[in-house]
């Protein structure tokens, strides 16, 4: 397995060495959109797992040239007290309909802002979501006509990013280039600095997705609102580890979302769109999970720990009840049922389901956890 990683990273990093970062499919009309910048994150899991570090030599500076992409082509300054704060934003800049869902685009809308807004949902892979919607109140009682994914700074985007930079720092280290190591890990504190300063409610105890027209958080409930704690994208000179985990629990358990048994959902409104109620997604759950319990606090690892044992019983559930098949997403509310909505029926297989099934099963099903 360790062979096929290094296969699937090095096909990502030919793509950046040729275009400068990793296109959103290996498609010549996916160039003008990425992928979430999670390569560094991949790498540092893959060195940490091998300490393969001529690999890693011969590689370092591919990921330095991706995260620059990052920084000089989808990063906007935000005004917050009379202070500037450097973050990131999902932004594809092309005008026209997705070649690979033309007929689907121009139903939904034929404003030239509008294809622009569709296709930065793509990139963020919340394709699509109430998350990127906002009617004239800047709410979500609006259509996917009504898409502004370019109006949103997103909390997981800019925690990406901020792990991003203090992997790559890391990785800088371990073939001992001392400048680079600096140069990235203050871009990380940079970015925790403004992650708290500009996303992070003192009040609620959680991260919001800011609005950049209306200048204000979007206080809507996501969980991609947990993943500066998977990210330790967080400032420790305000808050502890397990403060910060407190006011998550605090936070969720406020807004129901422990009462879900069929998984934590991708949001608390339905709107047929696949990346809202019911759905489900498991990359979303290994974040949250994983992020609530590495704070170390103990509400947090109880509820991370309730969590996991929800949806490794839902995945089992539905893997007997279907011909002992793994779906790409599931249902929050329905046990064991898959998910629906958006532009495709629901795929199975599935690489992501089975490895965060995989993951969180090592992590509370082996060893010393039994």
């Amino acid at each position: 397995m360790r062979d096929t990683a290094k296969g699937m990273l090095e096909n990502l990093l030919s793509l950046v060495k040729k275009y400068g970062f990793v296109p959103n499919g290996s498609r010549v009309y996916y160039l003008n959109r990425s992928q979430p910048p999670l390569l560094t994150l991949m790498v540092r899991i893959y060195i940490d797992a091998t300490n393969d570090l001529k690999w890693l030599r011969k590689n370092v500076q591919t990921l330095d040239r991706e995260l620059t992409w990052w920084l000089a082509n989808r990063t906007v300054t935000v005004v917050k007290d009379g202070v500037n704060y450097t973050l990131a934003r999902y932004g594809c800049h092309s005008t026209t309909p997705r070649p690979e869902s033309y007929y689907e685009d121009l139903k939904t809308c034929r404003e030239e802002r509008c294809h622009i807004d569709i296709k930065s949902a793509a990139e963020s892979g919340w394709d699509f979501s109430s998350r990127w919607i906002f009617d004239h109140k800047g709410g979500i009682n609006a259509t996917l006509s009504d898409i502004q994914t370019t109006r949103v700074i997103p909390v997981d985007l800019n925690a990406f990013l901020c792990k991003a930079f203090a992997d790559l720092s890391y990785l800088y280290l371990k073939v001992g280039h001392t400048s680079k190591v600096t140069q990235w890990k203050e871009k990380a504190d940079e970015w925790k600095n403004s992650i708290l300063m500009v996303l992070y409610n003192l009040e609620d105890g959680i991260w919001y997705d800011y609005d950049l027209s209306l200048r204000q958080a979007r206080k809507i409930f996501y969980p991609s609102n947990l993943t500066p704690l998977w990210a330790k994208a967080y400032v420790r000179r305000m808050l502890s580890d397990a403060e910060y985990g407190s006011r998550a629990v605090k936070y969720l358990k406020g807004q129901g979302v422990d009462k879900y048994k069929g998984g934590i959902p991708t949001s608390l409104t339905e709107t047929g769109e696949q990346w809202d109620l019911p759905n489900a997604w498991p990359p979303i759950q290994e974040i949250v999970i994983l992020g609530l319990r590495e704070t170390g606090q103990k509400d947090a690892v109880q509820l991370a720990k309730e969590f996991s044992t929800r949806w490794i019983e839902a995945n089992m559930k539905g893997f007997e009840e279907n011909d002992n098949k793994m779906f790409e997403k599931y249902d929050a509310i329905k046990p064991g049922q898959y998910g629906g909505g958006g532009e495709y029926p629901v795929q199975t297989g599935f690489g992501w389901s089975n490895g965060v099934a995989l993951s969180l099963i090592n992590v509370y099903y082996t060893g010393d956890n039994l």
